[in-house]
């Protein structure tokens, strides 16, 4: 317990973690933060999503004037703000990218700080348009003048290999593939600056406040989120996750349907108690 009396900040990944099937936070998962944040921790968010429409909501609520990692860590900032911290993709592995898309006609998304693109769109790509709250502009993508920090397919699981296979011989890029419990049988690859991960965000943030990374925790549900969670000084997994996203973490909160991060904030809080 005398380690768990340590954490001071806790990252918290949104779509599996923070945010349910619908689209939605569960209350009982607002009221655990409110008392993360009145025992002293800090609260940041450690997502790919992009800080616009509702996910930029969630973070205010999470922290309004702390910074948050957005888009798999390409994009440090506070809700609202500008960046103080962005990656760019190489130009000519966005260019790759944009000619995968074109031989295969799959969507690609390709995301600035706080715009998005497309050149076509597909069911999945208009569901997670009505998930994100925010409408893509529908352009040419290399037309595109604004710095790309990440672009993301969102395929069916079936799909995936293909494009993984494709993807993967494109130099100066990480891929980063998660799921969300609103989009069951979908794959999300985000693809981002090869430097650029949720753990090299977390490192950043954690300097950034002073605090060392034996004192940070990181909640996530995904395979995107393992290599932050080894980071911190403490790894949480949610039920939901896979079972190789369990093994790995040191807890295992409650489902993400049932607020469950709150157990995962209760048991901190025990330990400060007990500490």
């Amino acid at each position: 317990m005398e380690t768990l009396a340590l954490i001071r900040l806790l990252f918290l990944d949104a779509d599996g973690t923070l945010i349910g099937a619908h689209n939605d936070v569960h209350p009982r998962a607002w009221a655990a933060l409110d008392r993360a944040r009145a025992a002293g921790i800090r609260l940041a968010l450690c997502t790919g999503r992009p800080g616009v429409g509702g996910s930029e909501e969630i973070a205010r609520r999470v922290d309004a004037h702390g910074v948050h990692a957005f888009q798999t860590g390409a994009v440090i900032s506070e809700p609202g703000k500008p960046a103080v911290r962005t990656r760019t993709l190489p130009r000519t592995a966005l260019e790759e990218l944009v000619a995968i898309s074109r031989d295969e006609r799959r969507p690609l998304e390709a995301y600035g700080e706080r715009r998005y693109f497309v050149e076509r769109t597909d069911e999945i790509t208009r569901a997670h348009s009505g998930v994100l709250g925010w409408e893509p502009e529908i352009v040419d993508l290399l037309s595109v003048t604004e710095p790309i920090v990440r672009a993301q397919w969102a395929v069916r699981d079936a799909e995936w290999p293909r494009l993984r296979a494709l993807t993967e011989r494109i130099a100066g890029l990480s891929i980063h593939t998660g799921t969300g419990p609103w989009a069951p049988g979908i794959r999300f690859a985000n693809l981002v600056h090869a430097e650029t991960s949720k753990a090299d965000a977390l490192r950043w943030i954690a300097a950034h406040h002073g605090v060392p990374l034996a004192e940070v925790g990181m909640a996530g549900d995904a395979e995107n989120d393992v290599d932050a969670m080894a980071e911190a000084g403490l790894g949480i997994a949610m039920a939901n996750a896979p079972e190789a996203v369990r093994a790995a973490a040191d807890f295992v909160a409650g489902d993400v349907e049932e607020g469950g991060i709150a157990e995962a904030i209760d048991f901190l809080l025990a330990g400060r108690a007990a500490g």
